[in-house]
């Protein structure tokens, strides 16, 4: 729907100044709200007309007020009593929406009946903005090209006027130049003077013609030559005073309307002529300054008073100068010109020592037509508006489960309910997702709120309540409302809420202190599968409410349960990560702080090792296989466990296949010696050294690597190196088991059977049960 409103604005913007503009405007609505019919009117007292838009075709039409009312079913006096805005009306079964709007004296209409799409309902707020920024940019761009025709028609009068004085001087002189009597230096001069008047004339004609927001193109060429150009023509005017013309001018480039700044310069130097005294100079300069262009002329004419300074630039004025002719338009529309170079033009004077007009211009400026720059303020202001007030309705993530349903919004904020909450919420955002707005209506259940840059309006049976960056939780029934606030403030007519506020509010308000959070959590996988959560209880708390969820947010809730000790078991039977979250609950209902864990469910992966424990390889199997597929081959617990198993089942090569899986998730130590031994059993011994060393790289401790290359160099009869790595795990730990077992069978590879049977004896006094040490025991003895 955005891309929609984006391309008719885009649209639009290639039509501005067209007559084709109101025709792509319809046509675009007539696309987005699918209607049969769509109608535009202004309406002036009380003539009502406009167009249709109707089968891709527009026609004019004109209604009485009788007919009007009788076709669109709206009284026109309803209209008179309402400024902007939509209304809403079904006329003969037909979906009919009609837009208004207010400007200055005129009223808009727009009508569109037979409504298909009628899911663009929705977005009615958004379209009223849009189309009322349409249709405010439509009036202005009218009535600016209206003022360019009015421009034209209210000078005509003057003009006719004015003209009279340099047509008469023309006439005079063509007259006077027949006569035979007269010779040739008198001609000259009676030429000078009718080109003085020509050239008057022409002033005033481009004047009147010569409009600012007219349409040029845009070149670059140089100030040098256009200066020279002006001087050249305005030289028989200036020898009828014999004024002199000084310049120094740069060779400069610039980016402009040739014909309009050429306009605007010649009006300024004319009058520096016409306003000059006889054999009076003028100066012009124009020179480059960084990446400004300035322009100077200056004349020693009557000058100018300062209080008249600004008003020269006005349309029409004139000073009080006898016998100097013109319309008063000259500077004004100088102004304009150099304006729409967006550049400025600046007036020093004194009176009898004549004036300097300082016109400065930019190299890199292009100019802009004044109703485009109209149209793209008008854009600017309506975009900025649209980043500003989250007024675009639209859906965020809903997420619904068992027992919660859960909204997560563009600004990563949460808001959740549980299913049976009488409540419904609206969702607004800016344009470009920067900010968002949520109202809120709760009747009956419980609200919970974790909000980021989001404007919330929260209305309960009993209290109004706006945000301030809150987390909270509410729950109201039987005109009881309590609320908890976590982080920020909630604030209501009167009221102010802060963190850590616990609020009842039933005939009057009433502020509790919050249960702290709970402390010491922590938890475990029994033998059964089952989670067992445990926590240090909260003094005052009567219960504690238990929520886990797949997520972090909670918008995936799995299950919510209440219990009245600081434990509780649960079967989640799925292995994977889970978030748990656990709030103690007052005498007053009024929910604690909450405290979120991150947990490892290993539900699946338990029950294995309770199965392999009993000897039940193969259902061991099963359940470690069912955790690996719960977390999607990508934990190594279950994978570590699958391969142990293989291996106490003596399948070594299945064993090697797995531990290699593990170990390209992680390179446990514990995996790492494991596959080592595996590798024993296969007399891989090389591959086997090279894993143990490898964790005594890491860990120069390890006793399982230390233990397992002693065994390796025993099996290789290198009595020596397996003494030095047996007589280091003897250093580290002296119980470990099979540690004097295996010096046993060093010392029977020595023939020391003596001190090969005291080292099994004391391998049976830390590890009675060891059957290895008991049979090497029993086979000596003999």
């Amino acid at each position: 729907m955005i891309n929609e409103i984006a391309d008719v604005i885009k649209n639009l913007r290639l039509h501005l100044g067209k007559e084709s503009y109101l025709e792509v405007f319809l046509s675009s609505l007539y696309k987005i709200f699918e209607a049969n019919e769509i109608y535009f009117f202004s309406i002036i007292e009380s003539k009502i007309e406009g167009v249709k838009f109707s089968d891709y075709k527009i026609e004019k039409v004109v209604f009485n007020p009788e007919e009007f009312s009788f076709y669109f079913n709206i009284d026109i006096e309803t209209l008179k009593n309402k400024n902007y805005g939509i209304i809403e009306d079904l006329s003969y079964g037909n979906t009919q929406k009609v837009f208004i709007f207010k400007i200055e004296d005129i009223t808009y209409l727009l009508i569109l009946k037979n409504i298909k799409k009628l899911e663009i309902f929705r977005y009615l707020k958004l379209f009223q903005e849009i189309l009322g920024f349409i249709v405010y940019s439509y009036y202005y761009i009218q009535k600016q090209q209206k003022r360019d025709s009015d421009f034209i028609l209210e000078n005509l009068a003057t003009f006719a006027h004015e003209i009279k004085h340099p047509l008469s001087i023309i006439k005079t002189s063509l007259e006077l130049i027949k006569i035979p009597e007269l010779d040739e230096k008198e001609k000259e001069k009676i030429i000078k003077i009718a080109n003085a008047a020509i050239i008057e004339l022409i002033e005033e004609i481009d004047n009147l013609i010569i409009q600012p927001t007219q349409k040029k193109e845009f070149e670059k060429f140089s100030i040098n030559e256009l200066l020279h150009e002006i001087i050249k023509e305005v030289e028989p005017l200036a020898l009828v005073k014999n004024i002199k013309i000084y310049y120094d001018i740069d060779e400069i480039k610039i980016i402009g309307s040739k014909n309009n700044l050429k306009k605007a310069l010649l009006n300024i130097i004319i009058n520096a002529i016409k306003y000059n005294k006889i054999e009076g100079k003028v100066y012009i300069q124009a020179k480059k300054i960084n990446n400004k262009v300035q322009i100077k002329i200056k004349d020693t004419g009557i000058g100018i008073p300062k209080e008249l300074h600004q008003k020269i630039f006005e349309k029409y004025f004139r000073g009080e100068h006898p016998g100097i002719k013109g319309t008063g338009l000259g500077l004004y529309i100088a102004k304009k010109i150099v304006e729409q170079h967006q550049g400025t033009i600046e007036v020093d004077s004194t009176p009898g020592k004549g004036s300097e007009f300082l016109i400065t211009l930019y190299q890199d400026k292009k100019p802009l037509k004044s109703y485009f720059l109209l149209f793209s303020l008008i854009l600017f202001s309506f975009f900025i508006m649209l980043n500003i007030f989250p007024i675009i309705p639209y859906r965020p993530n809903k997420y619904q489960g068992n027992q919660f349903i859960v909204y997560h919004t563009i600004s990563d904020s949460i808001i959740r309910t549980k299913r049976e909450t009488n409540f419904e919420c609206e969702f607004r955002k800016t344009l470009l997702f920067k900010k968002e707005r949520i109202d809120c209506k709760i009747w009956k259940g419980e609200l919970e709120g974790e909000l980021k840059n989001v404007n919330l309006e929260l209305n309960t049976p009993r209290i109004k309540l706006k945000n301030v960056g809150t987390n909270f939780s509410l729950f109201t029934e039987n005109e009881i409302t309590e609320l908890s606030v976590y982080e920020g403030m909630l604030k209501g007519k009167g009221y102010q809420f802060n963190a850590g506020i616990g609020v009842i509010i039933e005939k009057g308000v009433k502020t509790l202190p919050l249960l702290s959070a709970v402390k010491n959590v922590d938890y475990k996988n029994l033998l059964s599968g089952e989670l067992e959560i445990y926590w240090e209880g909260v003094s005052g708390a009567k219960e504690y409410e238990i929520v886990i969820a797949k997520d972090e947010k909670f918008i995936n809730v799995l299950n919510l349960l209440r219990t009245s000790e600081p434990k509780v078991v649960i079967k989640i039977e799925t292995d994977g990560f889970y978030y748990i979250k656990i709030q103690a609950i007052d005498e007053n209902k009024l929910k604690g702080y909450p405290y979120t864990l991150k947990i490892k469910n290993l539900y699946h992966l338990t029950r294995g090792i309770f199965y392999r424990q009993i000897g039940n390889f193969d259902e061991a199997l099963r359940e470690f296989e069912r955790s690996n597929q719960d977390f999607e081959g990508k934990e190594v617990l279950p994978l570590s466990e699958i391969a142990w198993t293989y291996y106490l089942k003596g399948d070594y090569y299945r064993a090697v296949e797995k531990y290699k899986e593990a170990l390209k998730i992680s390179r446990l130590e514990k995996d790492l010696v494991r596959l080592a031994r595996t590798y024993y059993h296969l007399n891989n011994l090389d591959e086997a050294k090279k894993l143990y060393n490898e964790v005594l790289e890491k860990n120069k401790f390890n006793l399982d690597a230390l233990w397992g290359l002693a065994d390796i160099y025993i099996k290789e009869k290198n009595i020596s190196k397996a003494l030095e790595y047996l007589y280091q795990v003897k250093q580290i730990d002296n119980t470990y088991p099979l540690l004097h077992y295996s010096l046993a069978k060093v010392y029977i590879l020595n023939g020391d059977i003596y001190r090969a049977i005291s080292e099994l004896k004391i391998e049976l006094k830390f590890h009675p049960d060891n059957k290895e040490a008991k049979e090497l025991l029993s086979k000596l003895k003999k």
